[in-house]
C-alpha cells in the first residue's frame, strides 16, 4: 500500500514535525513494507527557517475586523495553494489512499486550515482516493465560513476512517459534522506519544543537578490562537522572570527553549537578557541553542527532570519519555491532553496561578513521577489505534 500522509509535516514548529514523524513511525511499525509520503498542507516541500514577518502579520491581523481577515486569507492562501496543486495531483495519482493526520487542523484562525484542509481534501476526491482522518484535534471557533469548507470537504471525500484525540475534539465533530452524515469519530491517542520509541533518547547528561526546561512561547501567538483571556506580554515576561528566580533559587539547573517557531525564537532572544540577570547564583540558566529536527527535541526533552510550558507537544513528548511536566492553558488542546493522561492536576494557567504555586506543582510533579505501567498501557494503545486506521483503509 501507499500511504499519503496529510499534516504539517515541514513545520517550523518541531512539535508538528514530531507529531507528523511519530505517526509515520507508528504506521511502518504496524505494518511492514508501507510506503508512506507525507504531503505537507502547507504547500512546503522541505525544512526552512521560518519568517520573521509572520510575528508582524498575526499582530495586524488581530487588530482587523473578521470579514477583512477572511477576505485576506481567501486572496493570499487561495494563490499559494492553486500553486501547489499540480504537486499533489501528481504524488496522489501514484496514492492507493489518503490520511488528514495528527494535529490541530480542525480549527479555525481566519480560515487557515479550512482553506488548506478544503484545498488537499478536494484534490484527494479528484483522485478517487479513500480517506482517513486521524488522531486530530478539533476547535470550537469555526467561522460560518470555516465551518462550510471543513463540512463540504469531508462530505465530498471517501472517508472510510474518521479519529480525533480527545474526547471534546469528538463532541465538537459531533455537533458541526454529525448532521451532515459525516462518519462519527473514534477516540484515540496522539501519535506523539510514541516519541520514546521513535527517538530512542540517549545516556542523560552526566550530572546531580535537577534539569528544567521551560519552552517559551510568543504572547502574541498565544493570544491570537487561546481559547481564553490572555495576559499581557509584560506580564507574562515578568511572570516567567520570577518563575526561573525562584527555581534557580532551589539549585535547579534552568534551560530555555522553543520549539522553534521563529516567533517564540525572537521572543526568547528579546527576554533572555532579563532572565539570566534574574537568575540566583544557587542555580544556573541558560538559553538552549535553536533545536534544527524533531529528533533534538525530543533527545532534549528526554534528559530532563522535569518540563514546563505552553506547547502542548513538548509536553506530549515529555510524557512518552516519563519526563514529569507541567503544562499551562491557553488552547482546550492543552487541557484535553493532560486529562487523557490522568495528569489535570498538572495544568494551569500562567501569571493568575502564582509562580509559588507553580514551583509546588513542579516538586511534586517530580516526586510522584509518572506510571512505568500506566505509560506503556498508553503507547500501546496509541500502536493499537494506529494499527486499527490502516485496517479500516485496507477494504477501500
Amino acid at each position: 500500500m501507499r500511504l499519503v500522509l496529510l499534516n504539517l509535516r515541514y513545520s517550523p514548529n518541531l512539535g508538528d514535525v514530531l507529531l507528523c514523524e511519530c505517526l509515520e513511525f507508528g504506521l511502518r511499525q504496524a505494518r511492514a513494507g508501507l510506503h508512506v509520503l507525507q504531503l505537507d498542507i502547507t504547500g512546503r516541500r522541505d525544512f526552512a527557517r521560518g519568517k520573521s514577518r509572520r510575528l508582524a502579520a498575526l499582530a495586524v491581523l488581530q487588530r482587523l475586523p473578521q470579514p477583512v481577515r477572511h477576505r485576506v486569507a481567501r486572496v493570499v492562501l487561495g494563490r499559494s495553494l492553486r500553486r501547489t496543486l499540480p504537486y499533489w495531483q501528481t504524488e496522489l495519482a501514484q496514492a492507493d489512499a489518503a490520511v488528514l493526520g495528527g494535529g490541530n487542523l480542525l480549527a479555525d484562525a481566519d480560515l487557515n486550515f479550512p482553506l488548506k484542509v478544503a484545498a488537499v481534501l478536494g484534490a484527494v476526491t479528484a483522485a478517487g482516493l479513500p480517506a482517513a482522518v486521524h488522531a486530530v484535534g478539533v476547535s470550537d471557533n469555526w467561522s460560518r465560513d470555516g465551518e462550510t469548507l471543513f463540512r463540504d470537504a469531508l462530505a465530498g471525500v471517501q472517508l472510510v476512517h474518521a479519529a480525533v484525540r480527545d474526547e471534546q475534539s469528538r463532541d465538537i465533530w459531533a455537533r458541526r459534522l454529525g448532521p451532515a452524515g459525516i462518519v462519527p469519530p473514534q477516540l484515540v491517542r496522539d501519535p506523539g506519544l510514541l516519541a520514546a520509541e521513535c527517538y530512542p533518547s540517549r545516556a542523560r547528561p552526566a550530572s546531580s543537578e535537577t534539569r528544567v526546561g521551560i519552552c517559551l512561547t510568543h504572547p502574541v501567538a498565544l493570544r491570537y490562537h487561546a481559547d481564553e483571556r490572555m495576559p499581557s506580554a509584560s506580564a507574562l515576561t515578568a511572570w516567567f522572570v520570577a518563575l526561573v528566580r525562584a527555581l534557580t533559587q532551589k539549585g535547579f539547573a534552568i534551560f530555555l527553549f522553543t520549539t522553534g517557531s521563529p516567533e517564540d525564537e525572537a521572543y526568547l532572544d528579546r527576554v533572555m537578557p532579563t532572565i539570566l540577570s534574574a537568575a540566583d547564583p544557587l542555580g544556573k540558566a541558560e538559553r538552549l541553542p535553536n533545536l534544527a529536527k524533531a529528533a533534538d527535541l525530543a533527545d532534549f526533552v528526554s534528559t530532563l527532570d522535569l518540563l514546563i510550558g505552553h506547547r502542548l507537544h513538548a509536553c506530549v513528548a515529555a510524557y512518552a519519555y516519563g519526563v514529569p511536566h507541567v503544562g499551562f492553558t491557553w488552547d482546550k488542546k492543552i487541557q484535553s491532553f493532560f486529562d487523557s493522561v490522568d495528569r489535570s492536576r498538572y495544568v494551569c494557567p500562567a501569571v493568575s496561578t502564582s509562580v509559588a504555586d507553580v514551583v509546588s506543582l513542579g516538586e511534586e510533579a517530580m516526586r510522584r513521577g509518572i506510571s512505568g505501567e500506566e505509560r506503556g498501557s498508553i503507547i500501546a494503545q496509541t500502536h493499537a489505534d494506529i494499527a486499527s486506521l490502516l485496517r479500516n483503509l485496507e477494504p477501500a
